[in-house]
């Protein structure tokens, strides 16, 4: 047959995709808890049958917890904003950033980021929030008993560049765009505040038994620090400071012991014995 003669075939179209099923209908225990909600964190109407006045209360208690976690958590922060902005500035951040845990304790998780989007008359609060953030996790993270130096000695040279370092469960790195190490020491001591600095900066951030501590470092002990998180070797840690020339191997194992003698690594980790051995 003549190629040209031939008929086309008539694509059909797809079949058209069945309409979603309506939800199903809101039980009335679920309506009036969710109404309830709405009520006390959204300030929205009531449920039916319910005195106004005792939500009303729950409402303003509400209201005060959140004000109350979030000022245990950035105290600083609180008070550089003011005890006027505070609490409008909580307010809206829990409007825009509402709670989803159980715990109260996990409320500022988002406030330094949400505090970034907001017109502040400092620009260093938002970093100042997530340093005292960081801090407040770091208090409440799991404890854990750090690794001792013998531990290390008993390994010898090669084992333990071999291995791979896990830091205690508190451990917090934050590289922020302000310098705000001087901003908080000068609160904490009930100083008057800098005048904000430009960073950026670079902390560890970690929680010796009951206290927390946290210090600045140089952006090449960051990045060993960061290759640690990353689960590297102690031997490529240690090349994070080639840069320092003839003192990079003083400078790396100076660095690696001043993380094990403060409590910062929980545990070394050897690599199996096929990869030791290359097997």
């Amino acid at each position: 047959m003549w190629p040209f003669g031939r008929k086309k075939k008539v694509e059909e179209p797809p079949p058209a995709e069945p309409a979603p099923a309506p939800p199903p209908p809101e039980a009335p225990l679920a309506k009036l808890q969710r109404e309830v909600f709405e009520r006390i964190v959204e300030g929205k109407p009531g449920p039916e049958g319910v005195d106004d006045w005792r939500l009303q209360i729950y409402a303003g208690m509400y209201e005060a917890r959140t004000h109350d976690a979030l000022i245990e958590d950035v105290p600083h922060t609180a008070r550089l904003l003011g005890a006027e902005k505070f609490p409008a500035l909580v307010k809206q951040y829990v409007a825009a950033v509402p709670s989803t845990h159980h715990s109260l304790a996990r409320l500022g998780h988002g406030f330094a980021a949400w505090l970034r989007t907001q017109p502040l008359e400092r620009p260093d609060l938002a970093d100042l929030a997530e340093l005292e953030w960081a801090r407040s996790e770091a208090f409440v993270a799991d404890s854990f008993t750090p690794v001792e130096p013998e531990t290390i000695q008993q390994l010898g040279p090669e084992r333990f560049t071999a291995s791979w370092m896990q830091f205690v469960p508190s451990l917090r790195l934050l590289e922020t765009a302000h310098a705000v190490d001087a901003l908080w020491q000068a609160l904490e001591k009930n100083e008057p505040a800098p005048a904000p600095a430009v960073g950026p900066e670079r902390l560890i951030v970690w929680r010796k038994g009951f206290d927390v501590f946290h210090v600045t470092v140089a952006e090449d002990e960051f990045q060993a620090l960061e290759a640690v998180q990353a689960r590297a070797t102690v031997a490529m840690v240690c090349e994070r400071f080639a840069g320092r020339g003839d003192d990079a191997a003083h400078a790396a194992f100076q660095a690696i012991g001043s993380w094990i003698n403060e409590g910062m690594i929980a545990a070394l980790r050897e690599p199996p014995l096929q990869d030791t051995f290359g097997l």
